[in-house]
């Protein structure tokens, strides 16, 4: 008996925590300024143009797209990167 509540205990402080978490990230949506937002376009912006060049070239090349997806992901990532920082 005494190993039921146990699991009812873990069970439920399981759920507690996840909802927390679940309403402190749906939270950190809200604390975004205007800038961020238009840095962050931009920065999609050209990302979203490298991947597009990327993927053309590497499905021309004879690649699949589950390949040429993850690849040029990779690759406009860390493009991306380091002209930012």
């Amino acid at each position: 008996m005494a190993a039921k509540r146990i699991n009812v205990a873990v069970l439920l402080m399981c759920i507690v925590v996840l909802a927390d978490v679940a309403v402190q990230s749906s939270n950190a949506y809200e604390n975004i300024e205007m800038s961020d937002l238009t840095t962050a376009h931009s920065g999609y912006a050209n990302y979203k143009a490298c991947f597009n060049y990327c993927k053309d070239a590497c499905k021309s090349g004879g690649m699949g797209n589950s390949f040429c997806e993850i690849s040029c992901d990779n690759a406009c990532e860390a493009h991306e990167t380091a002209s930012t920082y």
